[in-house]
């Protein structure tokens, strides 16, 4: 379960840097324990920590799928 919460906080943090269109996707076809408000309380607090570091005036979350279960942990950042 931490190593899933690091995985989500690493993918959020990394994925937060791409300018994409807004939301958070989690894809939990595993039944994993996950608490959905939690892992949107993490995107947010994510896109708000780029956006203050980066001194940016508005907010630019961007569309990422948090897939919950899967065999290995991957970041795949879509050009």
């Amino acid at each position: 379960m931490i190593n899933t919460v690091k995985f989500a906080i690493s993918v959020l943090a990394l994925a937060t840097g791409c300018s994409a269109q807004e939301g958070l996707t989690i894809d939990n076809k595993h039944k994993e324990r996950v608490s959905i408000p939690e892992a949107e309380q993490i995107y947010f607090s994510a896109c708000s920590a780029v956006r203050e570091e980066f001194d940016l005036r508005r907010s630019i979350p961007p569309r990422v799928k948090l897939i919950l279960g899967a065999d290995k942990n991957e970041v795949w950042v879509g050009g």
